[in-house]
């Protein structure tokens, strides 16, 4: 086994697509089960379905920018993007569209890097607070509110026909966020 306390982070490109893919899907079979029927699990979590859309994803000007943390070994221990807020109901200005680790990469430190580094973007660009959607239950809600996201509500979505509830994470001074868990 590698030594997954040395990671590095960098802006993921095209190129990366493939081995993000491979860490959505392999996150998706390892946190989900018994949160989400395995049936939606098996038919989201395709790596080549994924693949395509991720390419799609880092190929659009337009679309949330996305890091990834690797090492010498894996070309993706984990991998977060954020951008503006897409959640109408939301009243933040970004959003952290997704945050996800191999299991292996869990309780190393690299979540919380590519949380700061999202984080840190975020502000970087004028962003003043941001949001997350996580399913409920799903053990990241306790990570998110370690570093200080406040649940708003909750909401209801359906898919592959199956009725899923998320809870919103909010970070309404992301400055202070930034300041009191990251510096």
């Amino acid at each position: 086994m590698s030594d997954l306390a040395a990671f590095s982070i960098r802006r993921a490109t095209a190129d990366d697509a493939q081995a993000i893919a491979a860490t959505h899907c392999a996150s998706w079979r390892t946190t989900f089960p018994g949160l989400i029927p395995e049936t939606v699990i098996a038919q989201w979590a395709d790596e080549t379905a994924r693949a395509v859309k991720w390419k799609q994803i880092l190929q659009r000007e337009d679309a949330h920018a996305v890091w990834l943390a690797f090492n010498d070994v894996e070309p993706c221990l984990g991998f977060a993007a954020a951008g503006l807020r897409s959640n109408e109901d939301v009243q933040t200005d970004a959003q952290l569209g997704a945050l996800y680790l191999r299991q292996s990469a869990h309780r190393r430190g690299i979540g919380r890097a590519l949380l700061h580094t999202a984080f840190a973007h975020l502000r970087a660009q004028g962003h003043a607070s941001v949001c997350v959607e996580v399913l409920k239950d799903n053990p990241a809600e306790k990570f998110y509110a370690r570093f200080g996201g406040a649940h708003v509500f909750t909401t209801v979505f359906e898919m592959f026909g199956h009725p899923l509830t998320e809870h919103v994470y909010v970070w309404e001074d992301l400055p202070a966020a930034l300041a009191q868990h990251f510096d």
